[in-house]
C-alpha cells in the first residue's frame, strides 16, 4: 500500500522544496524533502515514509534545525544545558546555513584568548602566555 501525502505537506513540498547539501546517509540528488531537511532511507509502510522515485524516504532536519522533518526550525545551540563552547568563552547563536561558523560562534571571554581554534571559533580558551 502507498502512503498518500496529506494536503499540507503536499503543499508545503511544492511551495518550498529545493536542492540541499546531500551527507552521507542522505539519498542522493533526492529533493522530495523540504528546504531545511534532508531525505534519508526509510522502511516501507513505516510512519512518516513515503514511497519516492529514490525509494522509501524519510524527512529528517539537517544539522542545526529542530521539528519533525517536514517543519524544521534553527536550533539556538547556546541555549542547550551544556553549552557547545569551552569553558571561559561565551557563544553566539548563527544561522545553521552560516559559512563561516554554522550554528554559532565561541569566542572567549574577556582577559583569556584562543589557544586553539575550530569551526565555531574558538575551541580552547585560556589566559594570555598560556600553552596548550
Amino acid at each position: 500500500m502507498v502512503k498518500y501525502i496529506s494536503l499540507f505537506k503536499l503543499l508545503v513540498f511544492v511551495g518550498i522544496s529545493e536542492n540541499f547539501a546531500i551527507g552521507d546517509d542522505d539519498i542522493a540528488d533526492c529533493t522530495f524533502c523540504p528546504q531545511r531537511s534532508k531525505c534519508i532511507p526509510g522502511i516501507p509502510n513505516a510512519p512518516d515514509t513515503w514511497n519516492t522515485d529514490f525509494g522509501w524516504v524519510q524527512c529528517m532536519c539537517r544539522e542545526g534545525y529542530t521539528g519533525d522533518g517536514w517543519r524544521c526550525e534553527e536550533e539556538n545551540e547556546c541555549m542547550r544545558d551544556n553549552s557547545p563552547c569551552p569553558s571561559n568563552a561565551f557563544c553566539v547563536d548563527t544561522v545553521a546555513d552560516d559559512s563561516d561558523f554554522p550554528g554559532y560562534k565561541c569566542g572567549c571571554s574577556d582577559g583569556f584568548v584562543a589557544l586553539t581554534t575550530d569551526d565555531h571559533g574558538a575551541a580552547r580558551c585560556g589566559l594570555p602566555g598560556d600553552t596548550i
